[in-house]
């Protein structure tokens, strides 16, 4: 399996500043609340775009491994702001020592409107349909109207198999070079997928997610699918994908997961079907997420 990127031991925010300085790179410390009684606020730097920043990028991914400090493409929602959420006090304690290793049970929660939908609960109705109350079929009429399969005995249990840690990918994905300077949130971290819990993140809390969540399900991710946060903002995050040979079942799995984990990606204008064919280009690809 090709490795992700990982770094047993990172080195410390102080000799992230201390790099830095010796390039002489403007900086801003990143503070992961704005309780003035926590400890260890400071958990990143934010780095605005110019033009000594052009090498810093494909520097920080090359010495991950040694030096441990991860560059995360940090696009602005409001160009006049570029240092909203991570300079303003919207972030809250890291969070990484919450990060959980059991998907299963967030998953539960996450998608529980689905696991207990009426033919979920009952998979007599899905061959007597006309046996639905007025408010079953309603709520059957959004699910299938979005084209989700059946929630039956075997789609279920499928689902929770296959968040077993059993990769799927043959090669490793490569960051995108960015087409221009962009603003760099620099994390000391083990591995990508801590960044959402080690800063703070809030870009999912309208759906109760917290980043210690949101990093459990990046860590399964990159295990399983090689996928590595490049880009986060307020409320979106972008993952780079390597080329996945997947199965119409693992992409029927895996857009479920997709959406429990962020509902936004399936909507009106959005079907299931749309989402999981987007799945199935065997290029490298990215998933991006938005919360609204």
């Amino acid at each position: 399996m090709p490795a992700t990127p990982y770094c047993a031991h990172p080195q410390s925010l102080e000799h992230l500043i201390d790099l830095l300085d010796r390039q002489c790179i403007a900086h801003t410390p990143v503070n992961a609340t704005d309780n003035p009684h926590a400890s260890n606020q400071e958990v990143a730097v934010l780095v605005l775009p110019d033009d000594t920043t052009a090498s810093l990028y494909p520097q920080l991914l090359a010495d991950f491994p040694n030096q441990g400090f991860w560059p995360t493409l940090a696009h602005p929602q409001d160009p006049q702001n570029p240092w909203y959420p991570w300079v303003d006090g919207d972030l809250v304690e890291p969070s990484t020592h919450l990060i959980f290793s059991n998907l299963r049970d967030f998953y539960r929660t996450a998608g529980v409107d689905y696991f207990t939908r009426p033919t979920a609960t009952n998979p007599q109705l899905l061959a007597d349909p006309e046996s639905l109350t007025d408010d079953e079929w309603l709520e059957e009429e959004f699910w299938n109207g979005l084209e989700f399969p059946p929630p039956t005995p075997d789609v279920t249990a499928a689902f929770f198999d296959s968040l077993s840690p059993i990769p799927h990918h043959t090669a490793a994905a490569h960051p995108p070079t960015p087409e221009e300077p962009t603003a760099l949130l620099i994390t000391p971290t083990h591995r990508p997928a801590d960044v959402p819990a080690a800063v703070g993140w809030l870009g999912a809390c309208n759906y109760d997610f917290a980043g210690h969540h949101i990093s459990a399900v990046l860590r399964s991710w990159e295990d399983r699918f090689g996928a590595i946060l490049t880009s986060l903002d307020s409320q979106d995050m972008t993952l780079t994908i390597p080329p996945l040979a997947l199965t119409d079942d693992e992409r029927t799995l895996l857009t479920l997961e997709h959406y429990f984990f962020c509902r936004s990606l399936i909507d009106d204008a959005t079907t299931f079907g749309h989402q999981s064919a987007a799945l199935a280009t065997s290029d490298a690809q990215q998933w991006v997420f938005h919360w609204e």
